[in-house]
């Protein structure tokens, strides 16, 4: 199994700035947008391709709600992950809403596949992360050294009310 964090076309990063102009990579001094083609990837790209159509989903739920609010100028992503076998979303400019659909979202992906986005049903050990019973078995095939825990943890939230 080759993993890798999804690099998408140049045209098809044009899109999903333009479409959620929060994934746009940002300078940490100044706020200004990073030019695409300096870079050539959003803050999706930092996620693997098994939890792409959830966090696409929390992308259209967090602009909608941003138009609704209207504050689509001020909501901002740093940063994009997986860490301890879920994904990590830190952002500037949520409120008690968005912070709901992002737990609702690591809740998802730590009982995901973080590499075909079935239902996880293992956790390797060491480098946390969730797999499907196919996944699994090719990375043991692969990596003969990788162990795993049967299950997975699913991280549980709070709503938050506000």
């Amino acid at each position: 199994m080759v993993i890798t964090m999804g690099k998408t076309l140049y045209s098809q990063n044009k899109a999903l700035i333009k479409k959620y102009p929060f994934l746009q990579y940002r300078d940490a001094s100044t706020g200004d947008p990073i030019p695409l083609k300096e870079l050539n990837s959003t803050h999706l790209d930092d996620i693997s391709s098994g939890w792409r159509n959830l966090t696409l989903k929390l992308c259209d739920d967090i602009m909608n709600h941003l138009k609704e609010i209207g504050k689509i100028d001020e909501y901002r992503v740093f940063e994009v992950k997986s860490k301890f076998g879920y994904g990590r979303w830190y952002d500037y400019g949520s409120d008690d809403y968005i912070d709901n659909l992002v737990r609702q979202w690591e809740h998802d992906t730590s009982v995901t596949c973080e590499f075909c986005g079935k239902p996880a049903t293992w956790v390797s050990d060491g480098w946390i992360a969730p797999y499907c019973d196919e996944c699994k078995a090719e990375v043991e095939q692969d990596s003969p050294g990788v162990t795993f825990s049967k299950g997975c943890f699913g991280v549980h939230f709070t709503k938050i009310d506000g």
